[in-house]
């Protein structure tokens, strides 16, 4: 099953690569899509596009990615003979001049943006966005709950992150708790868990959003006591609360197969909980996998700066690639046509960074990587032992590679 699973992606995505080649070779990047399907429909004779940055220190290599993504567009004759011009400002991680300089880009006239924000910069933005039909690309890791129809979050933060965590405990019960940090983070990602987990047949037998004031060894007490315990508990939160709680859950003899968050992912961890926590599992963002499209990145990317690309700056060149197209398929530069498009493009595009599946709510979503705590040689570490993988907004497999 896996097999052809890969198969099939393989030759679609193949399929798509030399499709767009030959498109983008007819007078400008793109330009032969726009010929063909948007022969009626106008684009101004400039496409800006906004990009918004806190600072330079997070979003530099941001700013370098997308920068050379416009100059790769640009040399290639621009967008269906347009150029694309990038209009940077950096709002130095204030809310008030966030709000005025994207005020000021959409009096001109700018309906597409790219943003690396802050969570406060987003909250005074997102209704100039909603008010003018405009389209925020936000690529922010710490920015989680964002849910608006006009906003793509490249990082698709709690809710991506559930998904994965409920596949792969599935795999191991049906009968499940949550214990979860009471912070806009842990509350979204309990929330999704248990919606998910119960509509895949699975049963949430107990939940717990904790504060630094909650007894949380009573919710284990709690937990053990039930008639028919879990085989799986949820655990979101943080290294030094979680801690004293899976401290506490082992001095219990709570026995069960714990699910962790990825803010989880951490060393410290296993300093004295190491064999108690053994077989059980956490699911971190999978990093970047090499493919041609990223090493053709890398290799631009070190021929234009001296230096290595880093995540951030492959983000920012796939996505105003991403937006390039959008605009072309749309036919219009106009904020609700070009969003609609993007449902469309995102599953045509494959990057520096892979494959892309959007869900109902914005978020890009990725594979996540799956570790779990094992003893090798009378030491306990993190070991991989497969990828979840999404192959669509409702479905998505476990690539195991250590049989489980």
């Amino acid at each position: 099953m896996e097999k052809s699973l890969k198969g099939a992606g393989y030759g679609i995505w193949i399929a798509v690569i030399i499709i767009i080649a030959i498109l983008a070779a007819y007078g400008g990047y793109y330009s032969g899509l726009y010929t063909s399907l948007q022969e009626t429909k106008t684009l101004p004779s400039i496409i800006e596009v906004g990009v918004i940055v806190s600072n330079v220190t997070y979003a530099g290599d941001l700013l370098d990615g997308v920068l050379l993504a416009a100059k790769v567009i640009n040399d290639s004759g621009g967008i269906a003979s347009r150029n694309l011009t990038a209009l940077v400002r950096f709002t130095g991680g204030d809310p008030g001049t966030a709000k005025s300089m994207i005020t000021s880009l959409i009096n001109e006239g700018v309906r597409v943006f790219i943003g690396a924000l802050s969570g406060p910069e987003v909250e005074v933005v997102l209704p100039i966005i909603r008010e003018n039909n405009a389209v925020l690309v936000l690529i922010s890791k710490d920015v989680h709950d964002v849910y608006d129809p006009m906003v793509i979050k490249v990082f698709g933060g709690p809710d991506v992150e559930a998904l994965a965590m409920v596949d792969l405990a599935l795999k191991v019960g049906t009968r499940a708790a949550i214990i979860a940090v009471n912070d806009s983070y842990g509350a979204r990602l309990a929330d999704t868990i248990n919606k998910r987990y119960s509509t895949q047949g699975g049963v949430v037998v107990y939940e717990s959003l904790y504060t630094e004031t909650t007894n949380v060894s009573a919710d284990l007490e709690k937990i053990k006591g039930l008639e028919n315990p879990p085989a799986v508990v949820f655990l979101i939160g943080y290294v030094d609360d979680t801690r004293m709680i899976l401290a506490s859950a082992r001095n219990m003899q709570l026995n069960v197969t714990w699910i962790l968050s990825s803010t989880l992912a951490d060393e410290k961890l296993l300093d004295e909980l190491a064999s108690y926590l053994e077989g059980s599992y956490v699911v971190v963002k999978r990093a970047l996998v090499e493919s041609p499209q990223l090493l053709e990145f890398m290799e631009l990317y070190i021929k234009t700066y001296y230096r290595l690309p880093s995540e951030m700056a492959a983000y920012g060149f796939d996505s105003l690639k991403l937006i390039a197209l959008s605009i072309v398929w749309a036919g219009y530069y106009d904020g609700q046509t070009i969003r609609k498009a993007i449902d469309t493009t995102i599953s045509l595009f494959s990057g520096a960074t892979g494959r892309k599946v959007l869900d109902s709510n914005g978020n890009v979503l990725q594979d996540y990587e799956i570790l779990k705590i094992v003893k090798i040689n009378e030491t306990h570490k993190f070991e991989t032992v497969g990828y979840w993988i999404p192959i669509s907004a409702s479905k998505a497999f476990i690539n195991w590679t250590v049989k489980q």
